[in-house]
């Protein structure tokens, strides 16, 4: 076998040769579950991971090479919008709607297991959180708790994991510890 053909060999089965770059608009998993419409914001973490910003959150997650594709879902909205060209003119005021539990997405009972990035390895960390009800849930050891929605945040009251809170989205939770700005995604 020649140099020639083990390089082609190689390259054949490193993947389809999708390897996005800062700024490209790509598909990811975030939670593992659902592909999201993301851009790219950091490329070739250790391990070949992404540091990717998806539509409607104000986060970053960082995904593994196998949880990135070429864009099928619509481009999201650029991270900052460019600057009025006039001033704008003032909109009628209108009585603010309550925040909707759906905003987020539904919560479906069961239990979420959480994980966490170490470096650019994704790591179980043995936090499950069981969804019992509209507002109650259990840890992994059966001690239960309550918690409250608004939109997509969820505070939890009491129990184990009181003070903590979360955000629900693409099928999952992000657990934040109390003061915390980064969490650790829980899939069902």
């Amino acid at each position: 076998m020649t140099m020639l053909t083990l390089l082609l060999l190689t390259a054949a089965a490193a993947g389809d040769g999708f390897a996005p770059k800062a700024g490209d608009s790509i598909d990811a998993l975030p939670f593992g579950s659902k592909w999201e419409s993301c851009v790219v914001v950091r490329a070739g973490l250790a391990n070949g991971a992404y540091s990717v910003r998806c539509a409607g959150r104000d986060y970053d997650f960082v995904v593994g090479k196998d949880s990135v594709r070429a864009p099928r879902l619509p481009a999201p909205p650029p991270a900052v919008a460019p600057p009025p060209t006039a001033a704008p003119k003032a909109a009628p005021k209108k009585a603010a709607a309550p925040p909707s539990p759906a905003t987020g997405g539904a919560l479906k009972s069961g239990r979420y297991q959480c994980y966490y990035l170490a470096g650019a390895t994704l790591n179980y960390s043995f936090v499950d959180v069981i969804i019992s009800g509209a507002s109650s849930y259990q840890d992994r050891y059966g001690k239960a708790g309550s918690f409250t929605r608004s939109g997509d945040t969820i505070n939890f009251t009491t129990g184990p994991l009181a003070k903590h809170r979360a955000t629900v989205g693409g099928g999952g939770i992000e657990l934040y510890a109390p003061g915390a700005s980064y969490g650790m995604s829980c899939d069902l």
